[in-house]
């Protein structure tokens, strides 16, 4: 049974089309993603200042790419018209979590390796492996512009935060959900 109201070609064609009507953003949101890269990596004597930018970098990134993505989305899925306020929800618990010091984010030297070889793979494997299949690069998914892929990183950057549990099950809950919604019509769609 397919519970998506749109073919697999209709969705790389929706995706292709948003890339083209938001075309140069992409350079913005590439920009945005290496200084909050930079920021992680970088050493500072201030660290909390550091830890709170990069939090509200981070949720700011997250919640326009995900209001952008799904306001023009819901014109194949009538639920993605109700998943952009829970993503703009998100941005806020994210900052309030850096805020209250439930996450600090830095990246330690001996974390550096995992965290670019994770970004490689985020910013790279995985839309590569979506070309592959759809042989259209201008579906490309690219983390701040499609909401998939900005998920993706919010996960990675939170993953290498220093955190509370409690926070963590917090951060996560929406950006998990949400990757598990999007395979699953995706999962549909092909089907």
């Amino acid at each position: 049974m397919n519970f998506t109201p749109y073919s697999y070609n209709s969705m790389v064609s929706f995706i292709a089309n948003y890339n083209a009507d938001i075309w140069p953003f992409h350079i913005l949101a590439l920009l945005f993603t290496g200084i909050i890269i930079a920021i992680g990596l970088a050493p500072s004597s201030s660290k909390l200042l550091k830890s709170n930018l990069a939090g509200f970098l981070i949720a700011i990134g997250y919640g326009l790419a995900g209001w952008s993505f799904y306001t023009a989305f819901s014109q194949l899925n009538l639920f993605s018209f109700y998943l952009k306020y829970g993503i703009a929800a998100q941005s806020v618990i994210i900052v309030a979590l850096y805020n209250l010091r439930a996450f600090y984010f830095n990246i330690s030297k001996a974390a550096t390796p995992k965290f670019i070889a994770a970004l490689i793979a985020i910013c790279m494997i995985y839309p590569a492996t979506l070309y592959v299949f759809e042989s259209d690069v201008t579906a490309w998914r690219m983390p701040g512009i499609t909401a998939a892929a900005s998920s993706l990183l919010l996960c990675l950057l939170l993953a290498f935060s220093h955190k509370k549990l409690w926070a963590s099950v917090i951060a996560l809950i929406l950006p998990l959900a949400h990757l598990a919604f999007v395979s699953f019509l995706s999962i549909n769609a092909i089907l």
